[in-house]
């Protein structure tokens, strides 16, 4: 059907076509120049085009995020990765939900350690999340390897990712 002189105006045209009367739900087939070669109207099935295709089913992944405090009150967070999902932004120490997580030691930082009151949900393009706010008191004030503590007027600041900031709040909320 596509010409051969001038394909591109033609592909354009039948773009344009698309836009203004080939329309889903609403086609205005009787004021379309291809009525009689449309084999949508012939089958009597224009109405239902163009047919969505299902959307995949979002994967479910958990993880944790570590809301720690020293003496100051500063908060420890970190850079991530400079490649990869949230790439080069600043975040709390997390684990177990991010193929590109760096592993740290965080869990002997503190003391003890308690959940937050409420788990952070988010959804990303291509997954489900629940993270588990775990909250401690830093045992020391020397941050581990790509670490650094921050007040918490600075981490309001930073740029935190969304979910990230999700976690503050409810860590936040959990203190």
């Amino acid at each position: 059907m596509t010409p051969a002189p001038r394909p591109g105006d033609f592909a354009q045209a039948m773009m344009d076509l698309g836009a203004t009367i080939c329309l889903p739900r609403r086609p205005r087939c009787l004021v379309c120049p291809l009525l009689n070669a449309c084999k949508a109207r012939g089958n009597g099935i224009e109405a239902s085009l163009p047919k969505k295709a299902p959307k995949p089913v979002k994967p479910m992944r958990t993880g944790t995020v570590y809301w720690v405090k020293n003496n100051d009150g500063a908060v420890l967070v970190r850079r991530r990765q400079p490649k990869g999902l949230l790439g080069g932004m600043v975040e709390l120490p997390s684990f177990g939900w991010s193929d590109d997580d760096a592993p740290i030691e965080v869990t002997s930082l503190a003391y003890q350690w308690e959940s937050a009151p409420t788990a952070v949900t988010h959804t990303f393009t291509h997954f489900h999340l629940t993270l588990d706010v775990q909250l401690g008191e830093a045992r020391t004030d020397t941050a581990p390897e790509g670490c650094f503590w921050i007040t918490l007027d600075d981490l309001a600041d930073v740029g935190l990712p969304t979910v990230i900031a999700k976690a503050a709040k409810a860590a936040l909320q959990g203190l």
